[in-house]
């Protein structure tokens, strides 16, 4: 799953920054991937950095192509 690039919570930072941490760790995932057959997408799954998350980093998210993920017991990231 991608979990931003370098771990900055998104709640704090432009679209722009936003949509650049998620698809930089694409890009790193699938660089890692290469090779393999059947890969298509690097991952569909994001999970926020501190499981932070609010409707306008969702709604990136969703425009991305992605499904956030959290969880319920915080194990200090």
């Amino acid at each position: 799953a991608n979990h931003t690039f370098s771990h900055r919570s998104l709640v704090t930072i432009s679209d722009d920054e936003i949509r650049s941490e998620l698809i930089s760790t694409q890009n790193a995932i699938k660089a890692a991937l290469e090779g393999y057959d059947g890969i298509e997408r690097a991952s569909s799954i994001i999970r926020p950095p501190f499981g932070e998350i609010d409707q306008r980093v969702q709604n990136i998210v969703n425009e991305l192509g992605f499904v956030s993920v959290r969880w319920n017991s915080d194990r200090y990231d």
